[in-house]
């Protein structure tokens, strides 16, 4: 059974918001493979949405 704030979209709107935090978690990765710098632990304080 889907969840309330799931079932209140349409299946492409779904898939859209699956793919844009695909994309978010993959520019983080790039971001921490090509920095000159260590990497530093981050607090998550929100979401994307």
């Amino acid at each position: 059974m889907p969840t309330p704030a799931l079932a209140a979209h349409t299946p492409s709107e779904v898939w859209l918001r699956i793919e844009e935090r695909k994309v978010a978690m993959i520019n983080n990765l790039m971001v921490a493979i090509v920095s000159d710098r260590a990497a530093q632990p981050v607090i998550n304080a929100g979401t994307l949405y």
